[in-house]
């Protein structure tokens, strides 16, 4: 696994689409040996050159949430990934809670994992943790929407508006942002 994991990292690193694709795909079939110090090793093909939404979203599909809910790495192993200086690796911190556990008691402490990236800055991120939260809210409406009310007034649209898809438009409506305040 080592050495794979410094040759996907080398793939990244040369800026075609297609080695860090071939890097995702060959990573799928070692999926069961990832464990929490692979992803430290990991994390270096997001400084190569894991630059698109495309290979998050299937690095997440394919690798990082199976071996997550196999109980491979807790996501205590991925809270890092988001403080990291890389968009798309912020966004793969969340992509990789998604499907959310069926369990709804399971969904309040990841509401507590993402509350860091509620107020990320980067467009990506904001969709994957509407993404995420429109998932969870399938799960445990209550919650997820206790959450939403919490932040509707600071965080980005972006977020409510991948969150909310799904809704209903009175549903819909209890997260709009406030108006401001005219003096």
């Amino acid at each position: 696994m080592n050495g794979f994991l410094a040759a996907g990292a080398e793939l990244c690193r040369s800026g075609k689409y297609e080695e860090a694709s071939i890097s995702i795909l060959f990573l799928k079939h070692y999926r069961e040996a990832l464990d929490a110090g692979s992803l430290a090793r990991l994390a270096k093909w997001f400084e190569g050159g894991i630059r698109n939404w495309a290979h998050v979203d299937v690095l997440c599909a394919e690798v990082l949430a199976p071996s997550l809910a196999a109980g491979l790495f807790e996501i205590g192993a991925l809270a890092p990934w988001r403080e990291s200086a890389w968009k798309y690796q912020r966004r793969a911190s969340v992509v990789a809670l998604i499907p959310p556990p069926k369990e709804p008691s399971a969904i309040p402490p990841l509401l507590s994992y993402v509350r860091r990236l509620m107020h990320d800055p980067e467009k990506p991120v904001q969709q994957a943790v509407g993404w995420f939260l429109r998932e969870a809210w399938k799960v445990a409406p209550k919650p997820v929407e206790a959450f939403l009310i919490e932040h509707v007034a600071t965080a980005p649209r972006q977020i409510f508006q991948t969150a909310t898809e799904k809704m209903s438009a009175g549903e819909k409506a209890r997260f709009k942002k406030p108006p401001k305040q005219v003096r």
